[in-house]
């Protein structure tokens, strides 16, 4: 199959958000065992970030008690959402994001056309994760739906709107509504970036296709966008937190509705 015996992957478990304890005991479990045939195991926890209390705490106990021929890797986009006692005993090791020629010159090779496979390259901020699930979900719909609620954010009903960005909110991963409340995330930071770029008279747009429907904006005050940016950027922050997507969504509602006297 490819894989040798002793590495080993763990992450959050098939329909879940979170790593649970469960995880962590198997994570314990396998590392006990004598390595087959390197000399050390290697435990990889991918989304380190989305154990929960418990399961963080359990795990700290692993480490702080290590084994002697145990090598861990945590993976995570963020170190903010680890506890500092884990974070003191790692050593940090950043990974640059990919260049959006790289993904797009990638999933070109995968058969996408060169124009949706820049647009994904350009909107994944470097993560060629991110490219994949894009390529793979309703983007356009979403990116399409979003950026309608923005040009008629003046004369939408608030009712109306709120329900379509739950809908849209609802497109991106089936995996689970977290992922997917994510990755919507993610675009609506697309194109507040870009409405920011445009204001400053910079050319370089993520969305150079809707060039024409972002510049139908140009009356929203750089203030505003650069709240609803901001805002953008928070909720991110929320959700890889486990804040309750509810909570966010409402938030971000509000957020849409005030925006135009921000604090």
């Amino acid at each position: 199959s490819g894989n040798h015996p002793d590495i080993l992957v763990f992450g959050p478990e098939k329909g879940k958000t979170t790593i649970s304890l469960d995880v962590i005991y198997q994570i314990q479990e396998q590392v006990s065992l004598t390595p087959l045939e390197g000399s050390f195991r290697v435990a990889i926890l991918d989304d380190a970030h989305l154990m929960g209390i418990e399961a963080a705490n359990s795990f700290l106990k692993i480490l702080e008690e290590p084994y002697e021929k145990v090598k861990f890797i945590l993976v995570s986009p963020t170190c903010s959402a680890l506890l500092p006692t884990i974070l003191s005993r790692c050593q940090k090791i950043p990974f640059s994001p990919l260049k959006p020629e790289e993904i797009a010159q990638y999933l070109e090779k995968k058969g996408m056309d060169k124009e949706k496979a820049l647009l994904f390259g350009r909107s994944s901020q470097g993560s060629l994760k991110q490219a994949l699930l894009y390529s793979t979900q309703s983007y356009l719909e979403i990116r399409d739906g979003l950026l309608e609620i923005l040009i008629n954010r003046d004369s939408s009903n608030g009712h109306q709107m709120s329900q379509k960005l739950i809908h849209l909110a609802s497109l991106g991963s089936k995996e689970s509504r977290r992922l997917s409340v994510q990755q919507v995330v993610q675009i609506w930071i697309t194109l507040l970036r870009d409405l920011v770029v445009l204001h400053q008279g910079q050319s370089l747009l993520i969305h150079e296709d809707q060039r024409k429907k972002l510049e139908v904006l140009e009356g929203m005050p750089l203030e505003e966008r650069l709240f609803l940016l901001e805002k953008g950027y928070e909720y991110k922050r929320h959700l890889e937190r486990n804040y309750s997507v509810d909570i966010v969504l409402e938030q971000w509602i509000w957020d849409l509705a005030s925006s135009h006297c921000p604090s």
